[in-house]
């Protein structure tokens, strides 16, 4: 019977009225100190009774025999009101300190592929590069190589195999800025580390880098890592607490440092045996057959790593990923390290997997689902849903209302301005200097010594270490040394780079480099202005790291209500892989101009750097608001 002693009708009708006296979640109501859920309706019989509560929150009416669901009104039972979850058969989760660890790491994995991407030029350079003069190399050569030349790239096809996979990336962002909507984050994370998989095996390992062939595969791995790049950002932004949402962005950037230190120390061991003494592969290209060089058993030299290993590794991670950061669509199919990951509760809530919401907070933070506090976010986060639900389809029986669109992003002023700065930050970010530094676009370019792999080694060692400070600067520990806001990070940053930038401006206009005087076998700088450009690049790299790696991802990600913010992310992480593309080849052409060429670019990072640091540093600026502590809704 209902309060007033009427005789109970089923919301299904009397005849269709379930059987769900005595369910789970209303034990788990009781359990909760009297914080029962908005769904958990107390069944007095085995008949589902509408209360006056349920009316007045979700407005249905006592008379209505089928009630409206509370997401589709065409969608299943299971996704409407959350009725068919009330009895579930999962496991229930209990408090644990390791979880969030867990869901860290495993949220962090899938950057440390990306990370693999960037560094792997590098580190395949000793076994994969050879001679500009062993043809078939080209897109365009019609001489045909022998058995082993598909593996013997030049110097030349190397550096458009790279800008392929930087294009591919931009690509690969702004696609999945649709997709994370659609198969959720980490259906997304899962068809990137397919696609990145697929370009590794058929790209690297089966056509061969110097085919067409390679140059899609190259293409397929830039597509995933930009996927990559969007769906990590939104599924740490969107799982972690609001005080350590800064912590989880900053991880990922960590991530994706140690990939690349990885990487780069490949290259660093990757040497020639050869007489008995160690020599560098690049001596040996000079003296030798440079087919030698990569063909097994013809040299004397022997290569390790070679680029096969390093590539299988790098698919060998995108597979892992792809095999377990659990089920498309928000199921939970795999049992690897990355299925420590839940789903995003903010999509499972617009997707009408309310039981699942509550377990993905838990998974996230450690806690059991019956935690009060897990009740808390998890009210808060359906209730948002429930909110944008009724702006696209209103009560009063008015036609549906399409509450975002992808012109919205431009036309609507909040969507437009939350844009425009997000984007404003990733120039100044990308722009702002040689963050991702290459055999084609590097300070030793214009410098009087050569791009070593020690070199390379020691700048990702000091984006690491930055972004290892970034990490431990915005830890949620109100008992530690102090924690910096974004802000001020974002300044020093910034800052740093601005340094860095205008020392190799003075270096190459006060000494500028000796070119008759180098030491061209080890590459050891002879001057004073050497030694500075030798320098620079690691202080950029610390600073890079340290706040203008993170801050600009973890802004967009605040910016924007969650129908927009999947998009908005997807066309943020295309800018910031276009503006790295550009600034690849727009450093390759500076160059060839030789001192003038250098001054002339680092220069123009160096505007890029005072304009970041005068939009930031006055009291009261918008574009980077401090926002730590605070739920994204």
């Amino acid at each position: 019977s209902n309060r007033g002693g009427a005789p109970a009708v089923g919301c299904f009708g009397p005849e269709r009225a379930p059987l769900l006296d005595g369910t789970r979640s209303a034990r788990r109501a009781d359990s909760s100190a009297g914080r029962a859920r908005p769904w958990a309706t107390e069944y007095r019989s085995n008949e589902d009774t509408l209360t006056e509560e349920d009316d007045a929150e979700y407005g249905i009416p006592l008379e209505t025999r089928e009630p409206r669901g509370a997401f589709d009104d065409g969608d299943p039972a299971e996704t409407r009101g959350g009725d068919a979850r009330l009895v579930s058969n999962l496991p229930e989760i209990r408090a644990s300190a390791i979880r969030p660890a867990l869901v860290v790491l495993a949220v962090a994995a899938a950057p440390f592929a990306v990370g693999l991407a960037l560094g792997y030029p590098r580190a395949s350079a000793a076994t994969l590069l050879c001679a500009e003069t062993t043809g078939a190399t080209e897109l365009h050569d019609n001489v045909q190589p022998d058995t082993y030349a598909y593996a013997c790239v030049t110097e030349t096809r190397a550096a458009k195999l790279e800008h392929l996979f930087l294009a591919g990336a931009a690509a690969g962002a702004l696609v999945c800025g649709k997709l994370v909507d659609a198969v959720g984050r980490r259906g997304a994370l899962r068809l990137a580390g397919a696609v990145s998989t697929l370009g590794w095996i058929a790209g690297e390992l089966v056509f061969g880098a110097a085919t067409n062939g390679g140059a899609l595969g190259r293409v397929l791995v830039g597509v995933g890592a930009g996927a990559i790049t969007t769906a990590s950002i939104l599924l740490a932004a969107e799982t972690a607490a609001p005080a350590s949402r800064a912590f989880a962005v900053a991880s990922t950037q960590l991530a994706l440092a140690l990939g690349l230190a990885l990487m780069h120390l490949f290259a660093l061991i990757a040497r020639t045996v050869k007489n008995n003494a160690d020599v560098d592969t690049v001596d040996a290209w000079k003296e030798d057959d440079a087919s030698a060089l990569i063909t097994p058993g013809r040299h004397p030299g022997v290569h390790r790593p070679h680029w096969r290993q390093l590539a299988l590794f790098a698919a060998a991670t995108n597979a892992c990923l792809a095999a377990g950061a659990g089920g498309v669509f928000g199921g939970e199919t795999s049992r690897f390290l990355f299925s420590a990951v839940p789903e995003s509760p903010r999509w499972l809530a617009r997707r009408g997997h309310r039981e699942d919401v509550h377990r993905a907070i838990a998974s996230a933070r450690g806690l059991s689902d019956t935690d009060p506090r897990v009740e808390q976010e998890a009210a808060r986060i359906l209730d948002d849903a429930r909110l944008e639900r009724e702006r696209r389809v209103p009560n009063d029986g008015t036609p549906r209302v399409k509450t975002f669109a992808a012109s919205h992003l431009l036309t609507r002023g909040n969507l437009s301005r939350a844009l425009f700065k997000s984007t404003v930050l990733i120039a100044v970010t990308t722009l702002g200097g040689l963050s991702l530094p290459s055999n084609t676009a590097s300070v030793a370019l214009v410098s009087g010594f050569e791009d070593t792999p020690r070199a390379a080694w020691a700048f990702s060692v000091a984006k690491l270490l930055g972004a290892l400070l970034a990490v431990v600067a915005s830890r949620p520990d109100p008992d530690g040394f102090g924690k910096l806001s974004r802000r001020v990070t974002f300044l020093l940053s910034v800052c740093g780079m601005l340094a860095a930038n205008v020392a190799v401006v003075a270096s190459l206009v006060v000494a500028p480099p000796l070119y008759e005087e180098k030491d061209t076998s080890h590459g050891v700088p002879v001057n004073a202005g050497d030694a500075v450009r030798a320098l620079a690049p690691l202080l950029f790299a610390s600073a890079h790291a340290l706040g203008a790696a993170t801050t600009p991802w973890l802004v967009a990600a605040e910016a924007f209500p969650f129908a927009a913010r999947g998009l908005a992310l997807g066309l943020v992480a295309a800018a910031h892989w276009s503006f790295l593309l550009d600034v690849q080849r727009g450093f390759g052409a500076a160059a060839a101009y030789g001192t003038a060429g250098g001054v002339g670019a680092f220069s123009a990072f160096g505007l890029a750097c005072a304009a970041g640091v005068s939009l930031v540093a006055p009291r009261g600026q918008t574009l980077v608001p401090d926002a730590d502590g605070v739920a994204l809704e």
